[in-house]
């Protein structure tokens, strides 16, 4: 749904709020070191699953501090963290593939807060 502005102050406190969707998804926004991956290995991905804050890609790697909500987010009929690490299936993560994906997990967060606001500007 698109939500009609009543003012110009409200058009402008939804403007803010998509620039700030537009910025986290096109990854323009720094990342906070919020997730770290922790665990000895190669980075392989093997086994995945969600546990206690954690995104397991194997029996010994994990990303760190990750919300339940953040795992469970979907974009049509898929889970984002999932599929992206399931199309990475026996596969080595790179620095660079670890630092993206800590970034998807941060702009999910993101998302999440700034639907939260849209929800609550719109009513």
């Amino acid at each position: 749904r698109i939500p009609l502005p009543q003012d110009i102050t409200h058009f402008r406190k939804l403007a803010a709020l998509g620039e700030a969707l537009i910025n986290w998804h096109l990854g323009r926004n720094d990342i906070p070191p919020r997730h770290r991956f922790e665990g000895e290995g190669e980075g392989v991905v093997s086994k995945i699953r969600y546990e206690s804050g954690n995104i397991w890609i194997n029996r010994t790697q994990r990303f760190t501090d990750v919300p339940k909500a953040v795992w469970e987010f979907e974009v049509g009929a898929y889970q984002v963290c999932e599929k992206w690490l399931r199309d990475r299936r026996g596969e080595a993560l790179s620095r660079a593939e670890m630092q993206h994906y800590r970034g998807i997990l941060v702009a999910i967060a993101e998302t999440l807060s700034i639907m939260t606001e849209l929800e609550r500007v719109t009513l």
